[in-house]
């Protein structure tokens, strides 16, 4: 077994969109997961702006795996500061969750670390939905801690909101973004 972490190449986009499309959908149906879909996540469609990140400057994606099969994938950006000093941004970082457990998220955050560090970031952070107790202790052990809490409150009728929850949790991320287009706008 030969485990691999790499920057991604043009030929595992389909693989990298396959992971993120299965994380909106396990994340659709958490707490808070219908409005971070809609706001944080990666819009759909997925594929033309995975090429795009794959050549950009400030933008490192890599993938994690065993032997030849793509199992992980790492997505991680520089932000500037008001100030001028640069933190790090873990966009996505995602395992297949049949691999979850042997190390490769481990292996991709930290060459997220040392990429941050290259490109001059004083930090590296990244996000966590309310009630991913796995995903909080999995950045935790890497040292990481949480510096800001993001409350929501729906403005719009309990039933309807309710409703709105339920049809979310129950469809894919292409038809969430798709019923949704109007909303972000």
């Amino acid at each position: 077994m030969h485990v691999f972490i790499r920057p991604a190449l043009a030929s595992d986009v389909d693989v990298i969109a396959g992971l993120i499309e299965a994380v909106h959908a396990e994340l659709a149906p958490e707490r808070g997961g219908a409005v971070w879909l809609v706001s944080e996540a990666r819009a759909l469609p997925l594929r033309p702006s995975i090429v795009v990140d794959i050549g950009a400057p400030d933008v490192h994606v890599s993938v994690s795996g065993i032997d030849d099969v793509v199992l992980g994938v790492a997505v991680t950006r520089i932000r500037n500061l008001h100030d001028a000093t640069r933190v790090a941004f873990v966009s996505e970082l995602v395992v297949d969750p049949q691999a979850r457990g042997v190390g490769l998220g481990v292996g991709l955050l930290d060459d997220a670390v040392v990429w941050a560090r290259e490109m001059g970031a004083v930090g590296i952070e990244s996000t966590a939905l309310p009630g991913q107790r796995a995903t909080k202790n999995f950045f935790e052990a890497a040292g990481m801690k949480a510096r800001l809490l993001t409350v929501y409150a729906s403005l719009v009728d309990d039933a309807l909101d309710d409703a709105l929850d339920d049809e979310l949790a129950g469809v894919g991320p292409a038809s969430v973004h798709s019923d949704f287009e109007g909303v972000r706008g």
